[in-house]
């Protein structure tokens, strides 16, 4: 069972809603290109209603509910092949269909959001204690030690494993406990031919109870984000189980939790478990709340393609604003209090001279004392230290050239592109996207220079300086 519910797969079962557990109808559950559909031989009555044939005549019949009447998504328990117990949440009624041949059933096609394998769960919002979870490159950044393996002797091969020796489980501020650990599997195709596997897990366990989707979001999504900024690639779910309020364990599939190879190219690296710590991933998971979405945009965004440069430039230049307010929420030019005063006067000697300007001047002064864009950046150029990295030149200048690029796109001021152009903002994109992984990777308590010295290693950090000095020659001095 274990080996395919993350792929393509198609089992016979018998299926009943949570509403109606006497009535068994025979279905298939299948998996195709990483979508997950449940065909029924039979409607459940929370699909059918019950209509007149006539007013004249006194029988009734059932048909089926448009989708516009059928109502929220149906949680269906089945009994699957291999797969024995699972739970459909959050099916969606997709269309029915009557069989080409004989008069059998209607076929009814619902679509899963998700597959809970193990158990029958009752509700689709049922409170979870814990989650443990594998993603694609994992193991890469998890660099787990403790595996000897000596020369080949006649006798044979001797692996030798230790478990590391240093702290790999932390506490959360609310109460749960995050674990980075090693699972050593191994299997036998025959006598001659054995296969052992060393993989990365991850596991937030003693949650107070919450969803699948409130743990998802609170704990995996960070997670998610923080190892995709420090390997540069990105690395969604491979495999996921969720821990019951009983104490057991169900396996969890959908169709973004799929069998991925991990990457082959980690030339983009900047960090990995050794730099961070579980203590760094406590850390990073006790901030995601006051962070957001803004680590899972800045990972996703490739420097390296030019061809939506314009869409993610002025993501990022938002993005980049909005981190900067996380981290200085009460970063300001003139004190709130003062502003406020400042105002009340502009506004007091208007009334008095009689303007008809008033609504106008002091509506422009809403903002008074706010940080402007430019000098957001240069904030956050300061939070790696007092040595600016080489990446930014000329920090004002280069805090300027983001702001224009951020208002140029915007405000559709910057439509059509020249080569240089794109070569210039390419610049601006990178130097943009490597400042603000090394501002979040430091919130998981790494040393701005570790980050920044990492950075001057990237294969494309050279190039880039140098063509940053031909297109920027203000900013970027030799």
């Amino acid at each position: 069972m274990h080996a395919d519910i993350n792929d393509s797969y198609d089992e016979n079962g018998v299926f009943w809603t949570i509403d109606d557990p006497e009535v068994r109808i025979p279905g298939r559950l299948y998996r195709q290109d990483n979508k997950i559909r449940l065909q029924l031989h039979g409607t459940p009555r929370t699909f059918l209603k019950t209509v007149e044939a006539s007013s004249n005549e006194h029988w009734v019949a059932q048909e089926i509910l448009s989708t516009d009447e059928y109502g929220q998504p149906i949680t269906i328990h089945g009994d699957v092949g291999r797969f024995g117990k699972i739970t459909a949440q959050d099916c969606q009624f997709l269309n029915s269909t009557q069989p080409l041949i004989g008069t059998g059933p209607e076929h009814c096609l619902l679509a899963p959001r998700r597959l809970l394998h193990g158990s029958h769960v009752s509700t689709a919002s049922a409170d979870l204690i814990g989650i443990r979870f594998r993603l694609r490159n994992l193991d890469k950044w998890a660099v787990q030690r403790g595996v000897d393996l000596p020369a080949n002797t006649i006798s044979g091969v001797v692996i030798k494993y230790t478990r590391p020796e240093y702290p790999v489980f932390s506490n959360l501020s609310d109460g749960a406990v995050v674990t980075i650990e090693d699972v050593i599997t191994e299997s036998w195709s025959s006598i001659t031919d054995a296969h052992i596997a060393k993989r990365a897990w991850v596991e937030i366990s003693s949650i107070s109870s919450g969803s699948l989707d409130e743990i998802i979001l609170r704990y995996v999504a960070p997670i998610i984000s923080l190892v995709e900024l420090s390997l540069g690639v990105e690395c969604d779910p491979v495999d996921m189980s969720a821990q019951l309020n009983s104490g057991s364990w169900v396996r969890v599939s959908s169709g973004s939790i799929r069998t991925l190879r991990n990457s082959e190219d980690y030339s983009n690296q900047l960090v990995n478990f050794d730099d961070i710590g579980i203590s760094g991933v406590a850390t990073w998971l006790d901030k995601a709340h006051l962070l957001g979405p803004f680590p899972s945009i800045v990972s996703r965004l490739g420097a390296e393609n030019r061809i939506n440069l314009e869409t993610h430039l002025l993501e990022l230049t938002t993005v980049a604003e909005g981190i900067h307010d996380c981290l200085h929420p009460d970063g300001r030019s003139i004190p709130k209090e003062e502003a406020e005063e400042i105002k009340e006067i502009v506004k007091s000697t208007l009334l008095d001279t009689g303007s008809n300007y008033v609504d106008i001047v002091t509506g422009s002064l809403r903002h008074l004392g706010v940080l402007g864009y430019a000098k957001r950046m240069i904030s956050l150029v300061e939070h790696l230290g007092p040595e600016p990295p080489a990446y930014v030149g000329d920090v004002k200048k280069w805090a300027r050239e983001v702001e224009d690029a951020r208002v140029g796109f915007a405000h559709r001021r910057i439509r059509s592109l020249t080569d240089d152009q794109i070569e210039r903002l390419f610049i601006i994109l990178s130097s943009l996207q490597w400042l603000l992984a090394s501002v979040l990777l430091m919130e998981a308590g790494i040393q701005a220079e570790v980050v920044n010295r990492r950075i001057s290693k990237l294969p494309n950090y050279r190039t880039l300086l140098t063509d940053a000095r031909s297109a920027y020659p203000k900013i970027y001095a030799t």
